[in-house]
């Protein structure tokens, strides 16, 4: 298929999707990055009892000249921002940490929160081994204000490196993530990373599984664990699918969902089982986390492909009894948007995300998917909120909910500081916080 013939298609998708309905809701800047706190932040949020939010930013902070980074645009950031105070409506946004070449640089993931308050990260690049750290920062002691920060493990590409996915932990305080490239094959891997024991000092890691290609290549999400510690994660590129794609001369594979067993009593290997490979139709290049319900099934997105080109949102259920294979249901074709990120649900079932462009003015809205009601079978797509690039433009990272059932998460750009530079005299903005009231 020729570029232009697939230039083609693609227009003509575009232009035949439909335009969605809005629903009521209002979209909050809290926070506009100013390059010196922070800029870009491509990760979620997460937030803790007391309504603060901690994220990451790619670049910005005052450390500079890190391996993927220019001179001038910062290893990046961790941060936190607080709820206003009594009778004010000004959150607080405070730097944890600003990156260094030697603590690892440009986090792209989300953080995990660990045991007495702790917060645990990765970063993409640098670090001892140059191919990306694993980081703990443990809160202020009494009377103190800095974070403390460790660095629990420098990747060096044999167990893989470029790590882009957040991390989860076990019972025993184990971290396992993905990394995007490097691994026996140099296509990526499932990394565990062991707790030191009394007697040890250093953390351990073990690739999990390493992908080939045939069973994914280049994971760049986090994972999920059940309550049996199966594993469950994507990929962007891989599996046995070969259909021609509109936007793409040369691709192997659209991408994967996959499953890791935990080895059997007394043995060691971790089993690996492709659930999905996708074909084009289906959706291509899913590339953050997937949830899960009640029932055991899950849900998530891909970044490209399906019936308008602009990823698609699906749901995996397990095999039912007699069967061996997961069914794959496409729950919608994203009109217009390429969805970066992984999926929130809320109570009622009904699930939430962000797409990268498209929206009201083109720069990335937040959608809801509403569970079909009794006796029918379509999810209806709405959006509740689109970025115009004043209010934030590219949300790259995930939702995350509060108690109260509001929104939050982060754009890549947009917002009103001029720090990051300008576009054809149009503010490129170094990110925001925003939340969403439904």
């Amino acid at each position: 298929m020729s570029r232009q013939v697939q230039r083609a298609a693609v227009l003509a998708i575009i232009a035949a999707a439909p335009a969605l309905p809005a629903a009521a809701s209002t979209l909050t800047t809290l926070y506009t990055f100013d390059y010196t706190h922070g800029a870009y932040p491509h990760g979620g949020l997460i937030i803790d009892q007391a309504g603060n939010l901690y994220g990451t930013t790619y670049y910005g902070g005052t450390f500079h000249n890190c391996r993927t980074a220019s001179s001038s645009t910062g290893c990046g950031t961790v941060f936190k921002l607080a709820p206003p105070a009594s009778g004010q409506t000004a959150w607080t946004e405070t730097v944890l940490l600003n990156l260094s070449r030697k603590d690892g640089s440009n986090p792209l993931s989300y953080l995990t929160a660990g045991s007495a308050g702790k917060i645990i990260g990765n970063t993409s690049w640098d670090g001892k081994g140059g191919s990306g750290t694993a980081f703990e920062l443990t809160p202020p002691a009494a009377g103190k204000t800095a974070w403390k920060e460790r660095t629990l493990f420098a990747f060096t590409g044999v167990t893989g490196y470029d790590p882009q996915g957040g991390m989860i932990t076990d019972s025993a305080g184990n971290l396992y993530g993905t990394a995007r490239a490097g691994g026996a094959n140099l296509k990526g891997t499932v990394f565990k990373l062991t707790r030191p024991t009394k007697d040890q000092k250093a953390w351990t890691a073990t690739a999990l599984t390493n992908f080939n290609g045939l069973n994914g290549t280049n994971p760049s999400a986090g994972l999920l664990a059940d309550s049996a510690g199966n594993l469950y994660g994507t990929t962007i590129d891989g599996g046995t699918s070969t259909d021609c794609p509109p936007n793409s001369s040369s691709v192997t594979g659209f991408g994967t969902v996959f499953k890791l067993t935990p080895p059997a009593a007394g043995q060691t290997e971790w089993t690996e089982t492709v659930l999905v490979s996708f074909s084009y139709d289906d959706g291509r290049a899913p590339r953050d986390n997937l949830i899960s319900d009640s029932t055991g099934n899950l849900y998530g997105t891909t970044s490209e492909g399906g019936a308008y080109s602009s990823g698609t949102v699906f749901e995996l259920s397990p095999p039912t009894l007699g069967q061996s294979g997961w069914t794959l249901h496409i729950l919608v074709s994203l009109s217009y948007g390429y969805s970066l990120t992984g999926l929130v649900a809320d109570s009622a079932g009904n699930l939430y995300g962000t797409t990268a462009n498209g929206g009201a003015y083109g720069q990335g809205a937040v959608f809801k998917l509403t569970r079909p009601a009794t006796g029918q079978t379509a999810w209806v797509e709405t959006w509740l909120a689109s970025f115009n690039g004043s209010n934030g433009a590219m949300p790259y990272g995930g939702l995350a909910f509060d108690r109260a059932g509001n929104l939050y998460g982060t754009t890549a750009k947009g917002g009103t500081s001029g720090a990051c530079g300008t576009q054809s005299g149009v503010v490129i903005g170094c990110g925001t916080v925003f939340k969403i009231t439904p």
